[in-house]
C-alpha cells in the first residue's frame, strides 16, 4: 500500500494517491507502518493515525453542507450602541464570551465577532475557542466552520477539532463530521476519548459498518477499550448499524457497565425483536444496583412502535407499571406511544385505559402544555378511529391547538359513522379555523368528503372551489375524487375536463374516467378510454379491467370481452383474482355465452359470495331457472351465507321462469331464514312474477303490505303486467303513482294508452297523449346496436342514416318476404303510434 500525498489549505484537506479517490468517496483503515512514500506539505504525520484509502465508493455519503463550508465573515454587522460601549477591548470580550457563551444571543455573538475582527484579534486562540464553543451552542455550522478555518494549523488542538465535529453531529451533518475526522488524521492529530463517540454517531447515521469497525480498532490500538465513555458509544454504534451480535460480544467483554451501556443493550433487544431479553436486561441492570430509568422502558416501547407492534408497546408499558423496579412515566413514555395511537393499533379498551391513566397521572408524569396537547390529539383521534365519536368530540372541544391530524381524524371518524352532514360541518370550521395554515394537507379531507357528496346536492361543487382555490386543481388524488364526484351526478363533460387537465394521470385517474362512462351507460367510450390507455404504456390493474368487462356486457360486446379477457391473461390477473373472474363471468353471461360463464366458475380456486350471485344471476337472466336454483343449493351446502343480492337473483330467475310460487317462498325465506329485510328490488322481482301471469290483484295486495315505499319500478311492473292482461282498473292505479313519482317517464304514459285502446276507451287513450303533449313528454325512438369488427353500429327507429342504409333495407325486405312464405304473421298488439314520437 501507499499513503496519499496530503495538500493542506485552509479551506479542505485534498488527498491525492495513484489511485485518484477522494476522501469522500472512499472507505479507509489504519496502517501498522508508515510508507516510505509518503510526504506532506508541513509537519509530518504521526505514523499511528496514517490512513490508506482503497477504491470501495461510499456512495450515501450526500453532506447536508459543502465539504468546504464558507461562511462570510460578518465584517459589516452593525454593532448595538449598548455593545459598542461595553465591549472595547479584548478583555471586555473575553470576560463577555467566558461569563456566559451560552446565554448570548445568536445576535450578539455575532456583533462580538465583528468586533473582534475589527480590533485584529482574529488570530487569538483563546477567543476563537470561545467564539467556536458559542457557534456550537447555538448551532451555526457554518459561522463555527469559518472559525475553525481561520486558526493557524500549527495552534490546533483536540479542542478544536471536538468543538467541531461536535458541532457538524449535533446539526446532523454527519458526512461532514467523517470528512473532518479523517482530515484530522491526516493531519496526525491523535483523537482522544472525546472525539470517538461524535465520529461513531456519525457512521451509525450513515451505516458505515466497515468504518465503525475501524474506529474500533483505533480505540484498542489506542488504549480506548477500558474506558465507559468510549466504549459505550461503540456499543450503541453496533446496536444501530444492526450488528447485534457483535454488541452483545463487547456487552460480555466490557469490563465496566454503567446506565448507558445497559440502555443501549435493551435497546438493542427491544429493536430485534427479542422482548424478553429486554425486559430480562432491564431486570439484572436493577439487580446490579444500577436505578433502572424510565428511558430504558421508553426504548423498549420505542423498538415495538417502530415495528409496527403497538399491542407490545401497550403491554410493555403496563408491564412498566407493575415492575418489581417500578418507575413512572414522563412526557416521552406519551411521546413514543404516540404513533400507536394515531394509526390506530390500540383497542378501544387499552386506549380507554391509556386515556384514564393519563388524566389521574397528569402531575406525576410532568406533562407540559404541548405534550399535553399532542396526547389529547391522539386520544381523541383514536376515539374517532374506534367510531367513539361523542367521546372524541369531547376531547376535540377542549383541544385549542388542533392539528391536521386531528381534524382529518374527527371528519373520517364522522364519515365512518354514517353522519355526512357532521363531517361537512367540520370540514367547513377547519375552512374557516385554519385556512392558510393548512394548506398543504387539505387534500386529505377534500379526498375523504369528495365521495361522500350526494348527486343532488352542492357539497361536491363547493369542495371543487375550494380545491381550487388553496391551489389543487392539478393534484391528482384530488382530481381523481372531483371525477368520481362528476360521475355520481351524471356529468360525463365535468369529469372528462377534470380528468384531461390533471398533469400525472395515475392508473387510479384512468379508472375513474372509465367507471364514470360506465355508470353513466357510456360503454363505448368507456372501451375506447381503455383502448387509449394500453397506447399510453400504462398497466391497467384489476379494477380497470372490471370496469371494462362491466361495459362489454352491457353492449353485449362479445369480441371486445374476449379480447379484454385475453389482456388479462397476459397481464395475470386471469386467476387469483377475483374481482376480475367475477367480472369476466359476468361479461360472457351478459354476452350469451353461459357455458363460458360457467367455466370460468368451475375453475376459479376462491369464489366468493359475489361469484355465486353472478352464476345464479346468469342463468336467471336465461330463463334457466332451474339451474339457478340448484346452484343456490349448492351455495349452501359449500357453507356460503346468502346475502340481499343473492335473493334479487334468485328471484329474477324465478320471474323470468315463470316460477312464481317459488318466488313467493324465497321471500318468506330471506325474511324468516336469513333475517335479511326486503327492500324494492325484491319486491319489484316478485310483483313482475306475479303480474306476468295474470295474478294482478295479489301484485297489488304485495305491494300495500311492502314494508318500505314502493318506486316507480314497483308499480311499473304492475302497470306491464296490467297492459299484458287488460286490467284497466288496476292499471289506472298504478299509472296515478307513477305519474306522481316520474311524471316526465314517456314509458308508463304510452303503456297507459295502450291499456285505453285495448279497452275500446279512445278518449281515455287521446286524452293521455294530450297530457304527453302538454307537459312536453316524447318518447325517443328505440335504439339497437350490433358489433362488427371491434366497431359498434347503433341503429334508433326507422333510421336512414348509415351510410349502407340501402343495403341494409334491402337485406330485410329479402328477409321479411321469407318470413311471410313460413307463414310469419306479425303481432301488431304493441304498434305505438307516432304520435308519441319526439
Amino acid at each position: 500500500f501507499h499513503l496519499p500525498t496530503v495538500h493542506w489549505d485552509m479551506d479542505m484537506v485534498m488527498v491525492s494517491s495513484t489511485h485518484s479517490t477522494s476522501l469522500l468517496g472512499s472507505s479507509w483503515f489504519i496502517p501498522n507502518h508508515l510508507s516510505s512514500s509518503c510526504t506532506t506539505t508541513s509537519t509530518t504525520t504521526s505514523t499511528r493515525h496514517n490512513i490508506i484509502l482503497r477504491h470501495k465508493k461510499i456512495s450515501l455519503l450526500k453532506p447536508y453542507f459543502s465539504s468546504k463550508p464558507t461562511a462570510v465573515l460578518p465584517l459589516s454587522y452593525k454593532l448595538s450602541e449598548t455593545l459598542i460601549k461595553t465591549v472595547v477591548s479584548s478583555e471586555n470580550l473575553i470576560a463577555r464570551l467566558e461569563n456566559s457563551p451560552t446565554t448570548l444571543s445568536h445576535k450578539e455573538g455575532i456583533q462580538i465577532h465583528a468586533h473582534i475582527i475589527q480590533l485584529g484579534l482574529s488570530n487569538n486562540v483563546y477567543l476563537a475557542s470561545k467564539l467556536l464553543y458559542f457557534y456550537y451552542c447555538v448551532k451555526d455550522v457554518d459561522s463555527a466552520w469559518s472559525v475553525f478555518s481561520s486558526i493557524p494549523r500549527d495552534k490546533l488542538n483536540q479542542f478544536f477539532w471536538n468543538t467541531m465535529i461536535r458541532t457538524y453531529v449535533d446539526s446532523d451533518c454527519f458526512v461532514n463530521a467523517v470528512e473532518l475526522f479523517l482530515k484530522m488524521l491526516v493531519m496526525g492529530f491523535v483523537p482522544n476519548e472525546f472525539t470517538y463517540p461524535f465520529v461513531l454517531k456519525s457512521c451509525s447515521a450513515l451505516n458505515l459498518v466497515e468504518a465503525g469497525r475501524q474506529i474500533h480498532g483505533f480505540l484498542i490500538v489506542n488504549g480506548y477499550e477500558h474506558d465507559v465513555f468510549a466504549m459505550s458509544a461503540l456499543l450503541d454504534f453496533y446496536v444501530k448499524c444492526g450488528c447485534f451480535w457483535d454488541a452483545c460480544k463487547l456487552f460480555d467483554r466490557l469490563p465496566e457497565r454503567n446506565e448507558v451501556t445497559w440502555n443501549s443493550m435493551v435497546s438493542g433487544y427491544a429493536q430485534n425483536g427479542y422482548w424478553n431479553h429486554a425486559l430480562g436486561a432491564l431486570e439484572l441492570m436493577g439487580k446490579s444496583g444500577i436505578q433502572v430509568e424510565v428511558s430504558s422502558w421508553n426504548s423498549i416501547m420505542a423498538g415495538c412502535v417502530r415495528v409496527g407492534d403497538g399491542k407490545l408497546a401497550f403491554e410493555t408499558f403496563r408491564r412498566m407499571l407493575v415492575s418489581e423496579f417500578p418507575v413512572k412515566p414522563n412526557s416521552a413514555t406519551f411521546n413514543t406511544l404516540l404513533p400507536i395511537i394515531i394509526p390506530m393499533e390500540l383497542c378501544l379498551l387499552n386506549l380507554k385505559q391509556l386515556h384514564g391513566f393519563a388524566i389521574r397521572q397528569k402531575e406525576i408524569t410532568g406533562l407540559d402544555s404541548v405534550d399535553d396537547e399532542r396526547l389529547s390529539c391522539s386520544i381523541a383521534s383514536g376515539y374517532a378511529y374506534h367510531g367513539c365519536i361523542e367521546y372524541a368530540s369531547e376531547l376535540f372541544d377542549l383541544i385549542s391547538l388542533k392539528t391536521s391530524q386531528l381534524w382529518i381524524s374527527m371528519i373520517s371518524g364522522f364519515i365512518n359513522s354514517n353522519n355526512s352532514p357532521e363531517a361537512f360541518r367540520y370540514f367547513q370550521k377547519m375552512v374557516i379555523q385554519c385556512d392558510g395554515e393548512l394548506k398543504n394537507l387539505s387534500k386529505v379531507p377534500l379526498t375523504l368528503l369528495l365521495p361522500e357528496c350526494s348527486p343532488s346536492s352542492s357539497n361536491g361543487l363547493e369542495i371543487h372551489a375550494h380545491a381550487y382555490r388553496v391551489g389543487f386543481e392539478s393534484n391528482t388524488s384530488v382530481n381523481n375524487a372531483l371525477v368520481a364526484m362528476y360521475a355520481r351526478r351524471g356529468d360525463i363533460e365535468s369529469s372528462t375536463r377534470v380528468f384531461l387537465r390533471t398533469p400525472e394521470k395515475d392508473i387510479v385517474s384512468w379508472n375513474s374516467m372509465i367507471n364514470c362512462f360506465s355508470v353513466n351507460n357510456d360503454f363505448d367510450r368507456a372501451i375506447q378510454l381503455f383502448h387509449k390507455l394500453h397506447s399510453e404504456d400504462i398497466k391497467p390493474d384489476k379494477f380497470t379491467f372490471s370496469s371494462v368487462l362491466n361495459g362489454c356486457g352491457e353492449l353485449a360486446a362479445h369480441r371486445q370481452g374476449t379480447v379484454t379477457h385475453s389482456c388479462i391473461i397476459r397481464s395475470g390477473f386471469s386467476e387469483g383474482y377475483c374481482a376480475v373472474q367475477n367480472s369476466l363471468m359476468d361479461m360472457y353471461g351478459k354476452c350469451g355465452c353461459i357455458d363460458e360463464a360457467k367455466q370460468i366458475f368451475d375453475e376459479m380456486d376462491c369464489k366468493d359470495v359475489v361469484s355465486w350471485n353472478t352464476i345464479i344471476k346468469t342463468y336467471g337472466l336465461h330463463a334457466r331457472p332451474t339451474e339457478a336454483l340448484s346452484l343456490f343449493s349448492e351455495m349452501q351446502e359449500d357453507g356460503w351465507r346468502p346475502n340481499r343480492i343473492t335473493f334479487i337473483a334468485l328471484l329474477s330467475a324465478c320471474s323470468h321462469g315463470g316460477l312464481v310460487d317459488e318466488g313467493l317462498i324465497f321471500l318468506q325465506l330471506m325474511i324468516m331464514d336469513y333475517g335479511i329485510v326486503p327492500d324494492v328490488e325484491h319486491y319489484t322481482c316478485v310483483v313482475d312474477s306475479l303480474a306476468r301471469v295474470g295474478r294482478l290483484q295479489e301484485a297489488y295486495d304485495l305491494i300495500k303490505s311492502m314494508t318500505v315505499k314502493p318506486d316507480d319500478c314497483v308499480w311499473g311492473a304492475l302497470l306491464g303486467g296490467c297492459r299484458i292482461h287488460g286490467n284497466v282498473p288496476l292499471g289506472e292505479i298504478a299509472a296515478y303513482h307513477l305519474m306522481k313519482l316520474k311524471p316526465q317517464h314517456p314509458g308508463y304514459h304510452v303503456l297507459l294508452s295502450n291499456i285505453y285502446k285495448d279497452a275500446s276507451r279512445e278518449n281515455e287513450a287521446a286524452q293521455v297523449r294530450a297530457e304527453m303533449k302538454d307537459r312536453g313528454v316524447f318518447k325517443f325512438p328505440g335504439c339497437s346496436w350490433i358489433e362488427i369488427c371491434g366497431e359498434f353500429h347503433n341503429f334508433m327507429t326507422a333510421d336512414k342514416s348509415h351510410k349502407k342504409c340501402t343495403n341494409i333495407y334491402s337485406t330485410l325486405d329479402g328477409l321479411t318476404e321469407q318470413l311471410m312464405v313460413e307463414g310469419y304473421v306479425p303481432n301488431l298488439e304493441f304498434k305505438v303510434s307516432s304520435d308519441f314520437f319526439l
